[in-house]
């Protein structure tokens, strides 16, 4: 990784608007600056996000950038919005609305991102829905119903 790199790196640590990059690569072409950017992105050490109208870049570890090497533009998506999701989760149908993906192509990238164990499905209540969220997450008690559900029942006895 050469000196520019370095310095969009640690600028991206946090995460970094466009307008806060541009600030810290004052004086440096354009041109050297997409290259950069592009390079990072294809070693998976910068995610560039949208945020509103503006791009927001945010910087990953090495050992994070291993975990996401040969993942897809597209699954690279989905990835980011289950992450979004927190505790909560998000179901395939608002992960096809929010990433206007087609539902059979969303299903491939889960069975994928399940395979590599960095997400996993979660039973909502009543059994009927499942949530998607990061395999490091517990989910919420709104997704998991607390103590007063087991295995997505209603648990009658410990009332």
């Amino acid at each position: 990784m050469d000196a520019l790199e370095e310095r969009i790196v640690a600028a991206a640590k946090g995460g970094v608007h466009q307008s806060g990059l541009s600030k810290v690569l004052e004086g440096i072409p354009v041109q050297e600056t997409a290259q950069a950017i592009n390079n990072l992105t294809k070693k998976g050490r910068l995610t560039i996000l949208r945020d509103g109208s503006s791009l927001y870049y945010r910087s990953t570890s090495e050992e994070e950038a291993k975990k996401f090497k040969g993942l897809g533009p597209d699954e690279l998506a989905v990835y980011n919005l289950i992450e979004q999701s927190q505790t909560n989760g998000v179901g395939s149908m608002e992960l096809k609305r929010k990433s206007r993906l087609q539902t059979n192509h969303i299903t491939s990238i889960i069975k994928n991102l399940e395979a590599r164990q960095l997400i996993k499905h979660v039973a909502a209540i009543g059994g009927k829905k499942k949530v998607y969220m990061l395999t490091d997450i517990e989910p919420s008690q709104e997704v998991t119903g607390g103590a007063w559900y087991t295995d997505q029942q209603f648990d009658t006895e410990f009332v």
